[in-house]
C-alpha cells in the first residue's frame, strides 16, 4: 500500500523489533482492521553496530518511548536498555507448543499489505521452509528473516492482546 494510505488507516499503531548486532535490526510498525487484516510499515534496518548515537536514540527516530514496541523475547540485554530509556518494552510471547512454526502459522491466517520497503518484500517474497531430501522440516531457513520476526512478535502479541481468533 501507499505510505500516505498507511498513514490516514484509523487504526491503532504497534510496533515490532527484533534485535540484531550485525545482523540487521528490524523495526517495523502495524495496524490492524480489527477483522483479519494488518497492514505493515516497515521503519528500520539496520544493525546495532552501525548505530553509532546508539539504539535508543536509533529508535526516537521512528516511534515514541510510549508507543506499545514488542521485542525478541532471548534479547534480556537489549530489552532492558530500551526499558532503562523509557521506551514501553513488551516481550514477545512464546507460543506455547508451536515455536517458530506456529508463529508463521498465525501470520498465515491474516491479510498482510505493506508499505513497499526492498527489504521488507525481499525477506516476505523468499521466507521459505527447509528441505532435506525433499521432505519439508518445518521450520524455516533463518537467513534473512529479521523483519519477519519483528512481523511474528508484533502479530503473535497482538492476536492474544486484541483476543483475535
Amino acid at each position: 500500500i501507499d505510505l500516505q494510505d498507511y498513514i490516514d488507516l484509523p487504526y491503532n499503531e504497534y510496533h515490532g523489533f527484533d534485535f540484531g548486532k550485525v545482523s540487521p535490526s528490524a523495526l517495523l510498525s502495524v495496524k490492524f482492521d480489527g477483522e483479519k487484516t494488518f497492514y505493515v510499515r516497515p521503519r528500520m534496518y539496520k544493525p546495532m553496530q552501525e548505530m553509532k548515537e546508539g539504539l535508543p536514540t536509533e529508535l526516537l527516530k521512528h516511534i515514541k518511548t510510549k508507543d506499545v514496541l514488542v521485542v525478541d523475547p532471548a534479547d534480556k540485554e537489549n530489552r532492558l536498555d530500551l526499558m532503562r530509556n523509557g521506551f514501553n518494552v513488551l516481550k514477545a510471547n512464546k507460543l506455547s507448543g508451536g515455536g517458530v512454526f506456529g508463529g508463521i502459522s498465525l501470520v498465515q491466517k491474516f491479510n498482510i499489505f505493506y508499505v513497499y520497503d526492498e527489504d521488507f518484500e525481499d525477506e516476505y517474497e523468499n521466507y521459505e521452509w527447509e528441505v532435506i531430501q525433499g521432505f519439508n522440516l518445518d521450520r524455516p531457513v533463518k537467513e534473512n528473516d529479521h523483519y519477519m520476526d519483528a512481523l511474528k512478535y508484533i502479530i503473535t502479541w497482538l492476536s492474544r492482546y486484541l483476543n483475535i481468533k
